[in-house]
């Protein structure tokens, strides 16, 4: 999931992109019980992608945050709005 870190998915959105990797990994692995499905995504380390997205989201925050350049230019935006 390319870039999801910037976005802001909604939920339900979400939930359908995890049932399309389920649809997936059943036609890949031909099996249809949910608990195969479940154990599939354990083994191939593919966890629900709310998971996934905010771990990338809150490491791509705390990289921001780090970033010398975004700290200057918070700096001066917040200059700009008391003036």
């Amino acid at each position: 999931m390319y870039a999801t870190e910037a976005l802001c998915l909604p939920k339900g959105i979400l939930n359908m992109l995890d049932n399309s990797i389920n649809k997936a990994l059943c036609k890949i692995f031909n099996v249809h019980m949910s608990d195969c499905i479940v154990s599939l995504r354990d083994f191939l380390h593919l966890p629900k992608l709310e998971v996934n997205t905010e771990k990338r989201r809150s490491k791509f925050i705390h990289r921001l945050l780090s970033a010398e350049k975004f700290t200057v230019l918070l700096k001066i935006q917040a200059m700009d709005r008391l003036y």
